[in-house]
């Protein structure tokens, strides 16, 4: 079991290195367990099947580059890559501001 991590943004792992080294430490030393890709997440579940024992989503607000993966779509995708006893968590967002969205999720 290791991590994989699918980042839209290589910006972002590059930031994460610069400023926040204790959190980055794994990207940083290049830990041979951890594998990073920079590419579109939504993508890449819709090609995985039958593999992941966890998928732990931490995305944006559903809006812009985020909106996609709060879709039926995505969820199909994301059940399809899981094996039959894996787990899925997402951060859905704030229920006050997107009550609608959390409830369909």
């Amino acid at each position: 079991l290791f991590p994989l991590m699918v980042e839209i943004d290589g910006k972002v792992v590059e930031l994460a290195k610069q400023y926040l080294p204790t959190i980055a430490k794994a990207m940083i030393e290049n830990h041979p367990k951890l594998t990073v890709k920079i590419g579109d997440g939504i993508g890449f579940m819709a090609e995985a099947e039958d593999y992941y024992d966890v998928i732990i989503v931490d995305c944006s607000d559903p809006i812009g580059p985020g909106e996609g993966l709060f879709t039926e779509e995505f969820y199909k995708n994301t059940l399809k890559a899981l094996k039959a006893d894996g787990l899925f968590v997402q951060q859905t967002e704030s229920p006050m501001l997107h009550q609608p969205l959390v409830e369909k999720v």
